[in-house]
This record gives C-alpha cells, sequence and structure tokens, in this order.
C-alpha cells in the first residue's frame, strides 16, 4: 500500500521484463510519442547498463528512476538482436501520467480500492490468528490471507520502499503468490469440518 500511494515520480514511456540469467531488462513495447522512442530505443532492445552500471537485480531500473526527477536524463547502455557491439542512448525523463491522466474516475476509484486491499486480509486474519492462537485452522487461515495480499502486483516493484525493506517485500510477494494456491485448496480440504447430514436439519 505504501509502495501503491507513492509511485515512481519519473517514466521514459516503455515495459520492461528483467532476464534474471543474463541480468538485463528487456524491452517488451515502447510507447508512441515516449522519451524513450525518441531517444532510439526499440522493442526488443536489452538494456544492460544503466548510468554505466550493470543491472543487478529486477530492482535497478525503478531505483534510478526513482531518485530523478522530469527533465533529468539517463545513459541505457542497449544490446540489440543483430547489432553489435552494445550502444549507449540518452533518454530524458518525463513526469510520470496520473491516473487522472488517462484514466476514467471509475477506474481512479477502482485503484484507490486496489491499493486498500491488503488491509481487510491483514486485520481479518491477524484478528482471527490473535483469538485462537492454538487453533492450527487460525494459523492456515492467516497463511492463507497473507497469500492473497501478496496477489497485487506492485506497479513500481516497491521502488519507494526504504532499500532495507524491498529484498524483503520482494521476497515475501515471490513466496506466497506461488503459495496462494495450495494454501487455498489445504484451507478448504481440511476445514471447515464435515457438515451434519441433511436429515439432521430436517428432523
Amino acid at each position: 500500500m505504501y509502495s501503491n500511494y507513492r509511485p515512481v515520480p519519473v517514466q521514459l514511456g516503455f515495459d520492461i521484463e528483467y532476464l534474471d540469467a543474463r541480468h538485463c531488462q528487456l524491452v517488451r513495447r515502447v510507447d508512441r510519442g515516449s522519451p524513450a522512442e525518441s531517444a532510439g530505443l526499440k522493442a526488443g532492445d536489452r538494456i544492460i547498463e544503466i548510468n554505466g552500471r550493470h543491472i543487478e537485480n529486477a530492482l535497478s531500473t525503478v531505483n534510478v528512476w526513482s531518485k530523478h526527477h522530469p527533465g533529468d536524463t539517463v545513459n541505457l547502455t542497449i544490446q540489440r538482436p543483430h547489432v553489435s557491439p552494445p550502444f549507449v542512448i540518452v533518454a530524458r525523463f518525463r513526469a510520470s501520467l496520473s491516473s487522472s491522466q488517462e484514466a476514467s474516475v471509475a477506474v481512479d476509484v477502482g485503484q484507490a480500492i486496489a491499493n486498500t486491499y491488503p488491509a481487510g486480509f491483514l486485520v481479518v486474519g491477524l484478528a482471527v490468528l490473535f483469538l485462537r492462537l492454538k487453533d492450527p485452522n487460525a494459523w492456515l487461515l492467516a497463511l492463507k490471507f497473507a497469500g492473497f495480499i501478496a496477489i497485487p502486483n506492485s506497479g513500481n516493484s516497491f521502488a519507494s520502499l526504504p532499500p532495507s525493506l524491498q529484498s524483503f517485500a520482494v521476497v515475501y510477494r515471490e513466496l506466497f503468490d506461488n503459495l496462494v494456491a495450495p494454501l487455498f485448496y489445504f484451507f478448504f480440504a481440511v476445514f471447515p469440518t464435515r457438515l451434519p447430514s441433511i436429515g439432521v436439519f430436517l428432523g
């Protein structure tokens, strides 16, 4: 929630995917008329360095973005298919587009609800857990709700969090994002206990 309410202040106008095996950011899409397009970035390019520094992890890009302001420049070392050697482009940041600029009121309301989505699961899960600390089902419910909290994907990859918390947030999301389905199944496989037959209610 903290991360979503403090978005990255600048953007270049492209979507990327971190390739762990190659330690680079793969450019998936470049917006028309964006600073990225003006700088010459193309879909399929791989960003291997930012301001001369290697890409260390999925947070490398947004960590740099979060420290800049509109009008600042950034040097991107690009590896392009069928082009050798890598080359450097200079792009100029623009202000991040707010939801009010690119979406309707309904989308704004929906985004606000999504941003506060984890709070309900956190409050209910902890309340049930602390009321029944010795009940295994209470622990299972709390774990299931912890998985639900991890489902929404942070658009800025937790760039606004303090560096000491970024790794924890990423590990938490990756761990529970993969556990939410098994926890959901296991919860309903063992709880609630078997319901009495319909004859009991009719009798």
